[in-house]
């Protein structure tokens, strides 16, 4: 197997957990889940951490023939910016998960509350914005 096909077909499983997981977390901002279940949200967090993980492993020896090119191209440095808007934002997420699970949505402070609508927001935009760069321009 290629690391090309390895990295989609990462990409492919991961997707399933990130959709389930923004499903549960919409839901959750929405209020029509009074809390999350924190062992199930604390397995997504593992499974997507593993996808992103696995996403940047196969990405690397996907880069590593033509680093040169890389190098010199635009659209791989905005696909890294939101790589590591994901990391990053997956380690807020670890932080967030305790409320989610363990109050409602309304209860929580207003920072709270923030805090979980752009955690959201980044999600789908790092992970939607990083497959794109990959499938129409690099």
């Amino acid at each position: 197997m290629d690391a090309g096909t390895l990295h989609v077909g990462v990409l492919i499983l991961t997707v399933f957990g990130i959709l389930y997981a923004d499903h549960i977390g919409l839901a959750y901002i929405r209020g029509k889940r009074a809390t999350v279940r924190a062992r199930l949200v604390s397995f997504l967090h593992s499974y997507i951490w593993l996808g992103l993980i696995g996403m940047i492993v196969s990405g690397v020896f996907l880069v590593l023939p033509a680093w040169e090119f890389y190098l010199t191209n635009l659209s791989w440095y905005i696909k890294m910016t939101f790589v590591l808007v994901l990391i990053f934002n997956a380690l807020v997420i670890g932080g967030l998960m305790k409320h989610a699970s363990t109050m409602p949505f309304a209860d929580l402070e207003d920072g709270q509350k923030q805090t979980l609508r752009v955690s959201g927001v980044l999600s789908v935009l790092g992970w939607v914005v990083s497959a794109a760069i990959g499938y129409f321009y690099l």
